[in-house]
């Protein structure tokens, strides 16, 4: 090799180590994908109290037991509307069920962002499911939900 290279060869040498270098840090891994977000795991609901105390959080209560005409209902949370509580009837409302009698929990636990509370069933007014909202009539005629059949003339 010549005297005069050498500098020309650890010249070259150091120009391709930096443009590697540069070259891989062009190169990022993609940042990962924001992971969607979670369904609760209970009901969301507003609660009424008696005094007009409004709280909204996650119901915990997993069931319902109505004692009503049919004996005693047990009615799973996450399908129910509405409970109206009263002194002498609640009533449960559902796309499945609309029942009247005497709810047979003494309490409901509710989630919120401040902690659980436990809340007196003498002490509350009105239960609404955000998440389970009341399905829409489209028309005002009560009859306009009913199919009717016609049995062949014998």
């Amino acid at each position: 090799m010549r005297k005069g290279s050498r500098p020309l060869l650890a010249a070259a040498a150091l120009a391709f180590t930096l443009t590697g270098c540069a070259m891989m840090e062009g190169t990022k891994a993609p940042a990962p994908a924001a992971a969607p977000a979670k369904a609760p795991d209970h009901p969301s609901v507003v609660i009424q109290g008696v005094d007009g105390t409004l709280m909204a959080g996650e119901l915990m209560n997993g069931s319902v037991t109505v004692d009503s005409g049919q004996g005693e209902l047990v009615l799973l949370t996450d399908h129910i509307h509405t409970i109206v509580l009263a002194q002498d009837v609640d009533k449960v409302d559902s796309d499945s069920i609309k029942v009247s009698g005497k709810i047979k929990d003494s309490h409901f636990l509710l989630r919120s962002e401040h902690g659980v509370f436990t809340l007196m069933k003498e002490r509350l007014k009105k239960i609404d499911f955000i998440a389970n909202p009341p399905p829409v009539m489209a028309s005002n005629d009560p009859k306009a939900g009913l199919v009717k059949t016609t049995a062949p003339a014998p």
